[in-house]
């Protein structure tokens, strides 16, 4: 937990050093919703459990200046299906995070922090020995992280996006951490 508290604590000094850099002019449009696509992996706490698909939407409103509130619900797969361990299923994260924004009006460059509740079901263990149980389990934890946007005409935005997260376990095969990554497509209003 010590380790997610120093990621928030960094998180909020970069989107700091982010507001003072910023050259955009705040004409930004005051909502944005869209969906994301990608892929991404999941760790417990000894180790990968999976890579697998992400999809997911957000929405976004502008708090004042460079700085929005950001609200996500994203789903990440993971499958490891060799070796002796094996694993299998899904986290649906719920996210609200702060996003600070910097750059110029056509490309804009964003980092994000904040809380995440990530809901996991799975089956994980060793098949060769029987040995496979059913899992399922609902952790808070935190998320970070960032992104371009290009906008697009005077309404589209798409670019990439990276999002870790970190959440709380008290069994082994809950997930402990993840890295996603995809592309955003979004409608700016």
């Amino acid at each position: 937990m010590r380790s997610g508290i120093v990621a928030v604590i960094t998180g909020v000094v970069l989107v700091v050093a982010a507001t003072a850099a910023s050259a955009q002019t705040p004409s930004s449009p005051r909502f944005s919703i869209g969906g994301t696509a990608g892929f991404g992996q999941t760790w417990d706490d000894e180790g990968s459990i999976g890579t697998g698909w992400l999809a997911g939407g957000y929405g976004q409103v502008r708090l004042f200046g460079h700085t929005d509130a950001e609200f996500s619900v994203d789903v990440l797969r993971h499958n490891r299906d060799s070796g002796a361990f094996q694993a299998e299923g899904h986290t649906t994260f719920v996210s609200a995070a702060l996003r600070q924004r910097f750059g110029g009006e056509r490309t804009k460059g964003y980092l994000l922090g904040g809380f995440t509740i990530g809901s996991h079901s799975g089956t994980a263990g060793f098949p060769a020995y029987n040995m496979v149980n059913d899992y399922s389990s609902t952790r808070g934890g935190f998320v970070f992280g960032g992104g371009l946007n290009f906008t697009v005409g005077d309404a589209v935005e798409i670019g990439p996006v990276i999002r870790i997260t970190m959440l709380g376990t008290d069994a082994d095969a809950d997930p402990w951490s993840s890295i996603m990554t995809g592309v955003r497509i979004g409608i700016r209003r």
